[in-house]
């Protein structure tokens, strides 16, 4: 077979996998109670998840491992930090750091 049509087929398998594990879990919640402490500990995913994504573009942006932090996108770090603080609003917090760190970059290339 041609290696095309190898990936087309691993794409596809690959897709049907992650949703049987994903229809699993929404056909069993129904079937099955979640403990409280669970419920409770779900809550954090998301924050542990973004967390996970975002520190390690923020200390090691570069290819290879080095803790530098990149000065620009820690200041959009710091302030989307401080947005999510003051208004508790996800979208808000994105938004508000993204562009911050786009006009910082703009600005860091005008200035050379």
């Amino acid at each position: 077979m041609p290696e095309s049509v190898n990936v087309w087929l691993l794409i596809g398998g690959m897709a049907v996998i992650t949703f049987c594990l994903r229809l699993s879990f929404i056909a069993l919640a129904g079937r099955y109670d979640i403990p409280r402490s669970v419920q409770q500990a779900l809550r954090y995913a998301p924050v542990a998840v973004l967390t996970a994504i975002i520190v390690p573009l923020i200390l090691n942006p570069g290819p290879g491992f080095t803790i530098a932090p990149d000065a620009l996108r820690l200041i959009a770090a710091s302030a989307a930090f401080l947005v999510a603080r003051l208004t508790r609003n996800i979208l808000a917090t994105v938004a508000g750091g993204l562009l911050l760190l786009w006009g910082l970059q703009a600005l860091s290339s005008l200035l050379g």
